[in-house]
């Protein structure tokens, strides 16, 4: 066995690849063998995949194809000099700070061909393992394959395609059935890889890589759709139970509804469900008939408007406007090489709407060698024309008339100018998508509409007299609206009231995305995500704090940039609580802030960032940085005042509890006391009382007012990741 070790120890000093991690040396100490490799600065990919999941899905794809064509790369390499790994797995994967993709761990590679000694034996990770090599027999570069295509199962759904060493004869379930958006090339690739039986799967590592790469898709991936995908395979797993599902977006025109129905009809029939596109009421009637006799049916919906067959169960698919941060992905996506990708996405937003519809020949419009250049003036595209087919002079009118008032106008301000067709013509546009309504405002969904609403209109010169003596008279400002809801927001957060704070500061945010004013958008945004964060809601509170902090960065505000990045460091960890790389990823994001403190400690975001350095060291059980941090932030904790300083104290003493620091009961007790008054952080405080002493945490009585059952389970499911 010694022998046997020293030589394969020898084959692997032969090995220089970018992509294996090297060999150091090898040798004995104290009569044990050993061997040495480089020491490499980065995650394992195990670590990484969760990052990657809370990445946009069509990055996560491509990253699929780019770490899978590099471990063949390593490999292919490894198999040319006659040796097989017999562990690739996920914790056998490094990504190296600086990008590279490393194979690793090769302690027990073998040569081709080569029995182990003790045959029957399992060499490698039962969940990883080729069925030959489960099994003890003999293994080649196949078996490596087969490992390379367990791993990336695991990377595109967080899930292993096996468990222990049985059940090994006959494929996994489809990749599809968890996530409906993986390209059908991808799925393929990786089910040949999972073959059971080896002369089924690729034959060498050179193929896989070609494989990969051949399915690349150069079109644009639109980010931020996880939800819909989520609702998507939903809908196909009811069918798949025999279920009469009735698809339905919800959102405006130009969302994505065509992308939707290639998504679901494509998954559908790789499953063989049954699947209707109903485009016209008519063609409803059409299938109808058949379906009574069909059981697993999907009908997807392209209007929202439509009445669903009888007997079907209705799945909402959420199709919004993008924000200003998934265009932002978009754009790296498509277009990495883009020079300062955020200013680009933020006009693109402004140009868009976020309307997937007009943001995607956009893109291809103005992409060269996969960067994007926008021209000083940006004609619309093609599609943002045919919006406008077939309007009635009457609607035309009401469309030029919204974009020079360039801002949100009631209903009342545009029928000053054009007379009482005025809501009939907002209803028309809305429905094409042109128009959007919010706080009984209307306002233009995008820039480009606004280029041709006035370029169509047949007397400009008099429309605009017109629209110049309506503004006079209209003392509506939206702007001052919108500061007044998010201060509203975040009085009721305050004093308790959750129902009217969810309202207001949802109310706050629709109105902020119609006024269109950035800095605004920031704010509201960045309230909208506090008190969604506040309310049991960590998920949906990183998303939007993901666009604040995207706005933040297009205005050029850094206080509030700095605040957003510390809600979303918080939202980091409350969303999955208890977990180590939670709390590295909220570190990442807070340490350059931390690096940039000055000795202010007045400040509220330097307080604000000491106190969540604390928590996040807390987290990684990190007990003299703990120490550290939290001695830097009460000082300036205790020159805060109200909610804040509440917030604060409530945070440090969770991070002692979690950390067992012994000040814990005592920080509670004094958080407890700065809570008086503020009944929504009282609860926090009993919470963490009912933590330390190993009892259940109590009712959020008295929060619960008015709160649909979900927002009561969110609340609740709060009160229990408290002090984890």
């Amino acid at each position: 066995m010694v022998d046997r070790f020293d030589r394969e120890c020898r084959s692997l000093a032969d090995l220089e690849h970018p992509g294996i991690v090297a060999y150091t040396a090898h040798g004995s100490h104290l009569g044990r063998p050993y061997l040495a490799m480089e020491y490499v600065e980065g995650t394992e990919l195990r670590v990484y995949i969760d990052k990657l999941h809370r990445r946009p899905p069509a990055e996560r794809y491509g990253r699929c194809r780019s770490i899978g064509a590099a471990l063949c790369d390593a490999l292919g390499h490894l198999h040319s000099h006659g040796l097989v790994h017999r562990d690739v797995k996920p914790t056998n994967v490094l990504i190296a700070d600086d990008g590279r993709v490393l194979l690793s761990d090769l302690g027990i590679v073998q040569r081709d061909g080569d029995v182990e000694p003790r045959h029957g034996t399992l060499v490698g990770t039962p969940a990883y393992a080729a069925p030959e090599q489960a099994s003890g027999g003999r293994v080649d570069p196949r078996a490596d394959l087969f490992g390379l295509g367990a791993t990336l199962y695991l990377l595109l759904t967080r899930r292993r395609p096996f468990e222990g060493i049985s059940g090994r004869d006959e494929l996994p379930p489809r990749p599809g059935t968890f996530d409906p958006g993986i390209p059908t090339d991808l799925e393929a690739v990786i089910l040949r890889l999972l073959a059971p039986d080896p002369a089924h799967r690729y034959h060498s590592a050179d193929l896989v890589r070609e494989a990969l790469s051949a399915g690349r898709d150069e079109g644009v991936q639109i980010a931020g759709r996880q939800d819909a995908l989520a609702a998507a395979a939903q809908a196909l797993k009811r069918a798949e139970d025999g279920a009469k599902v009735w698809v339905l977006p919800i959102g405006p025109r130009g969302g994505g509804r065509g992308w939707l129905a290639r998504v679901v009809t494509g998954s559908a029939r790789r499953r063989g469900i049954p699947v209707v596109t109903v485009e016209e009421e008519a063609e409803l009637t059409r299938f109808e008939s058949m379906m009574q006799t069909r059981r697993g049916t999907v009908f997807i919906s392209l209007r929202m408007d439509q009445a669903r067959p009888d007997g079907a169960e209705v799945v909402e698919v959420p199709l919004p406007p993008l924000g200003i941060a998934d265009v932002r992905r978009t754009v790296v996506g498509f277009a990495p090489h883009t020079d300062e990708a955020a200013s680009v996405a933020a006009r693109l937003h402004t140009l868009s709407g976020g309307l997937p519809a007009l943001l995607v020949p956009l893109l291809q419009a103005y992409t060269t060698e996969q960067k994007v250049v926008l021209p000083e003036q940006v004609p619309p595209p093609i599609v943002a024309h045919t919006a406008f087919d077939n309007l009635a002079e009457d609607t035309r009118t009401v469309a030029a008339t919204l974009a020079l008032l360039d801002r949100p106008a009631s209903i009342a301000l545009v029928a000053a100018v054009v007379g009482q067709t005025a809501e009939m013509a907002i209803e028309e546009l809305e429905s094409r998508g042109v128009v959007r309504c919010t706080e009984g405002q209307a306002v233009l969904s995008a820039d480009v509409f606004q280029t041709v609403a006035l370029a169509v209109h047949p007397d400009l010169p008099s429309l605009e007299a017109q629209v110049e003596a309506a503004r006079i008279d209209d003392p509506t400002v939206p702007g001052t609206t919108l500061r007044a809801l998010c201060q509203e927001a975040e009085r009721h957060l305050r004093e308790g009231r959750l129902r009217s704070a969810l309202d207001a500061a949802e109310r706050a945010s629709e109105l902020a995305t119609a006024v269109g004013e950035r800095q605004l958008e920031c704010l509201a945004r960045a309230t909208w995500g506090l008190v969604l964060l506040e309310t049991g809601f960590p998920k949906a509170a990183r998303r939007c704090l993901a666009d604040a902090t995207a706005l933040a960065r297009a205005v050029g505000d850094r206080s509030l940039r700095h605040r957003t990045h510390l809600l979303r460091a918080w939202a980091e960890m409350d969303e999955r609580p208890g977990d180590p790389g939670a709390a590295a990823a909220a570190l990442d994001r807070l340490m350059p802030l931390v690096s940039a403190l000055d000795d202010d400690i007045s400040d509220p975001l330097s307080a604000f960032t000491c106190t969540l350095w604390a928590r996040a060291a807390a987290g990684l059980g990190d007990h003299g940085t703990w120490r550290r941090a939290a001695q830097v932030a009460e000082p300036r904790i205790a020159m805060q005042g109200g909610v804040d300083r509440a917030r604060l104290m409530l945070l440090l003493a969770e991070g002692a509890h979690v950390v067992s620091d012994q000040s814990a009961r005592q920080r509670v007790v004094d958080a407890s006391s700065s809570s008086v008054g503020l009944p929504l952080h009282a609860w926090w405080s009993d919470c963490l009382q009912a933590r330390l002493e190993s009892n259940s945490p109590p009712e959020p009585t008295g929060l619960t007012h008015l709160l649909q059952p979900h927002e009561v389970a969110a609340l609740e499911q709060r009160s229990r990741r408290i002090g984890l």
